[in-house]
């Protein structure tokens, strides 16, 4: 359903990132062309103090939000591939605290993408978590796996 006529067809654009969620392997695609400008984005312009554990706790709210609109466009699908909000969310999690540089940067986005594609421990079950809750939680859970194995390989930076 490439267009959804639900009422919230906002939620739907944004949930999907902009439509990029329908292109074939869309996580990673969303991860590459969405969530990397958002982190370097959020870590150049978004004041130090909003960028803490309040600011992305607030930003996983708007994503849930924003998922739970989107959900009546994907009928009876528990985690639509083609909602790739959850992939931006979990990336700036990954660099919660942690420096922006390439090394970082490639560490960040291999972690994630391996943590969120294999569903590895707590990740796979908070997926199970229903509707938008499990959406986006296992993302954060995959962020946060992530931002402690560039924490494991480069605790100074």
């Amino acid at each position: 359903m490439l267009f959804c006529t639900a009422l919230v067809p906002l939620a739907h654009i944004l949930a999907t990132g902009f439509f990029i969620g329908y292109l074939p392997a869309s996580g990673t695609v969303a991860t590459l062309l969405l969530g990397i400008p958002a982190v370097l984005l959020w870590h150049r312009y978004v004041p130090v103090l909003l960028r803490g554990f309040i600011g992305l706790a607030l930003m996983t709210l708007v994503a849930l939000i924003i998922t739970h609109g989107a959900l009546p466009c994907f009928e009876g699908i528990a985690d639509p591939s083609a909602i790739v909000i959850d992939e931006v969310i979990g990336l700036l999690w990954t660099f919660w605290g942690r420096k922006v540089d390439r090394t970082n940067l490639l560490i960040g986005v291999v972690a994630f993408r391996f943590f969120d594609i294999t569903k590895w421990g707590l990740v796979g079950a908070s997926e199970l978590l229903p509707g938008a809750i499990g959406i986006v939680v296992d993302d954060v859970v995959a962020g946060l796996f992530a931002n402690l194995t560039i924490w494991g390989l480069r605790p100074w930076k």
